[in-house]
């Protein structure tokens, strides 16, 4: 049985998504019969800056705050589903973790 896909963008819509903003990320978030796609920009410091204030009363509102602000495109479904919304929350927060740095002696 074929999966339902809902919020697939296309490769002329993603890239207009990439164009208008730079780094784009896809996050497929499957649930039974279907795949829900969302894609997020990286986060601004405003952004950072509302995840952090809203999280230390409510975590969830937080991750709601982080992908609601991050995503350009896709199921919009997936910002109505409690359980889409964490599942998507999980993989999207490697979005932080994407850049490595390292501190030397010079």
């Amino acid at each position: 049985m074929e999966q339902k896909r809902i919020g697939e963008a296309s490769p002329e819509e993603l890239l207009t998504l990439k164009g208008k903003y730079g780094k784009v990320k896809m996050v497929e978030v499957e649930d039974e019969d279907t795949i829900y796609y969302i894609y997020l920009k990286r986060p601004d410091f405003e952004t950072l800056k509302a995840v952090s204030k809203v999280s230390k009363t409510d975590e969830l509102e937080g991750t709601k705050v982080f992908i609601r602000n991050c995503m350009v495109g896709g199921a919009s479904e997936v910002l109505d589903d409690a359980v889409l919304l964490v599942s998507a929350a999980s993989a999207a927060s490697s979005l932080l973790t994407s850049a490595k740095s390292v501190l030397k002696n010079v």
